[in-house]
């Protein structure tokens, strides 16, 4: 007999669950006709567990002349990406008045605050702490929007980030039949 973790991993189909479609299939106690599949799909899809083990924070050493070196930049978390957001929303907020509407530099250093966060040493810490925005903001502003641009596409910020999503799906072969994601 084979554990449910083990017909999960070989798509292999539960007996008690196909039981149980098999009583259900057809049944109108509840006034319509339940729709039961004929088989388990062909694709395994990921559990909990593949996608908490999965390893996708993206790295990119950048080379800085101006600085001297190449730097480490990573990918923002979910959490970090919305941590940024939430200190954006913020700031502008707090910015802005009825009279005045939204004050220019209401989100003040954002390209410095979203570097900040992504440099990173050879173990994956930051660099930069929160304390270290203004002295970072007083640095080279090209190099900032250089190294801001790369952050923004390994974290899926950037212009191009939904075009190439769109794309990527659309070129995926649909795991289910009639699948609006193309």
């Amino acid at each position: 007999m084979t554990t449910a973790a083990e017909r999960r991993r070989t798509n292999a189909p539960d007996p008690e669950a196909e039981a149980v479609r098999g009583d259900r299939a057809g049944s109108s106690d509840r006034g319509y006709e339940e729709a039961v599949p004929a088989e388990a799909p062909a694709v395994r899809y990921l559990t909990r567990a593949d996608i908490l083990a999965a390893d996708d924070i993206q790295y990119r050493v950048v080379e800085v002349p101006e600085w001297g070196g190449p730097v480490r930049l990573k990918s923002m978390t979910g959490t970090e990406r919305d941590a940024y957001d939430a200190e954006s929303y913020r700031q502008q907020a707090a910015a802005t008045t009825p009279e005045a509407g939204t004050v220019p530099g209401s989100i003040a250093n954002f390209r410095v605050r979203r570097v900040a966060r992504s440099i990173v040493d050879e173990r994956g810490r930051r660099v930069f702490s929160d304390a270290d925005m203004a002295a970072l903001g007083a640095k080279n502003g090209a190099v900032i929007d250089r190294l801001d641009d790369v952050v923004a596409e390994l974290s899926g910020l950037d212009a191009g980030a939904t075009a190439r999503a769109t794309a990527a799906l659309k070129a995926a072969p649909s795991a289910e039949a009639g699948s609006d994601s193309a």
